[in-house]
């Protein structure tokens, strides 16, 4: 009777460290392994006010897009006379803005950002305009200030405020 319980036992204990390791090895392979944006809608990261307000120019349109990553400020001129200013924000992954980091393909600057989130940098291409990158803890994002009339130091500036805003709303 004694051997009956004992082999009973060490069957017992067989099929309990199998399922043991059967559900850590499940647990582990169902763990999220992408570093996805953690920002949320990129729209509800900054108000038409405030957007007009850093870029000096009415905003009466938001639009998102890119699978709802992407949200676009502008003015809608119904008459389609006004060359008009538009600001873009992007949430991105940090997989994303560390490779837009330390790409430099010709006729593109990257510039680190100091006093900016985690670490910043401005991308600046002659035919592309300025964009500010930022990184935050598990959080990044592109801001982009575009308009006819845009220096690229305007738009710079214009690019730091809004994401002084978006920094501060996080």
């Amino acid at each position: 009777m004694n051997l009956k319980r004992a082999i009973v036992a060490v069957v017992g204990c067989v099929l309990m460290a199998t399922a043991c390791s059967g559900t850590a090895a499940t647990s582990a392979s169902v763990a999220p392994t992408s570093a996805a944006p953690t920002l949320g809608a990129p729209c509800s990261l900054l108000t038409m006010a405030q957007v007009g307000s850093a870029i000096s120019f009415t905003v009466n349109t938001q639009t998102s897009d890119d699978a709802g990553q992407t949200c676009t400020w502008t003015y809608a001129d119904p008459n389609n006379m006004v060359d008009f200013n538009t600001a873009r924000l992007s949430i991105i992954d940090l997989a994303t803005f560390s490779k837009m980091r330390v790409a430099q393909d010709s006729g593109i600057t990257i510039t680190p950002v100091g006093n900016l989130g985690d670490a910043a940098f401005y991308t600046e291409s002659g035919a592309q305009g300025t964009s500010l990158s930022v990184e935050k803890g598990s959080a990044a994002f592109t801001v982009w200030v575009l308009g006819k009339a845009y220096t690229a130091a305007q738009s710079k500036a214009d690019e730091n405020v809004l994401a002084t805003e978006v920094l501060a709303g996080i």
